[in-house]
């Protein structure tokens, strides 16, 4: 295929993700939906639409086919913060037992981010916007460094239980954690990663 820079193959992750799963239309419903008179949508929700649209075309791969809905919850289970690790990690033995290879499409998935760069750079797309107030930014922050620590889980478990089936590992079901401490070098002080970052100091600055 030629990519918008007129070159042979995908033009980024979000190109790839389109051909490799056969994702139809993306591009021109990122951009509407991106620049849209009304009921615009984020870069994060474009984000979720297109992880769920790859998550849809893997189940339509099993054949019981898919419930209505099912990706959108499977989407839920494997990426947000307020389900727990049990029900995380019931959703993607669920999706193994369907014959889905879960690790590869967690790696797939892409982030608010990457649809930016595919929207701006890309697709040439762009769109007033306003400045951010100092509590969306953090949140913002918070959001892409909680998307990190999910994405270094995901190729962490990936990798173990890679190296448990090839025999160089003997584990059980295991789960990958990973921390990020918010430290100030002078005094030390730890922040956690909440919104109540908002405004905060540490010691040094008080």
């Amino acid at each position: 295929m030629t990519n918008p820079h007129g070159e042979t193959g995908p033009c980024c992750k979000v190109g790839a993700v389109a051909e490799a799963f056969e994702l139809e239309g993306l591009d021109a419903t990122l951009r509407e939906r991106w620049i849209a008179d009304e009921d615009r949508s984020g870069v994060r929700e474009l984000a979720d639409h297109v992880n769920v649209r790859l998550l849809e075309s893997a189940l339509r791969t099993d054949p019981e086919g898919a419930l209505e809905g099912e990706a959108e919850n499977y989407y839920r289970l494997l990426t947000d913060d307020d389900v727990s690790r049990g029900m995380r990690t019931e959703a993607r033995n669920r999706l193994r037992d369907r014959g889905i290879d879960v690790g590869g499409i967690e790696e797939r998935f892409i982030s608010h981010q990457t649809v930016y760069r595919h929207l701006t750079g890309c697709l040439g797309v762009s769109r007033d916007s306003s400045p951010a107030d100092a509590e969306t930014a953090v949140r913002d922050g918070l959001a892409t460094v909680r998307a990190l620590q999910r994405r270094t889980e995901v190729v962490a478990t990936s990798a173990f239980e890679r190296l448990d089936r090839d025999g160089h590992l003997q584990v059980g079901d295991l789960d990958v954690l990973v921390d990020v401490i918010v430290s100030c070098r002078a005094c030390g002080e730890q922040f956690p990663l909440s919104e109540s970052l908002v405004g905060r100091s540490c010691r040094c600055e008080r």
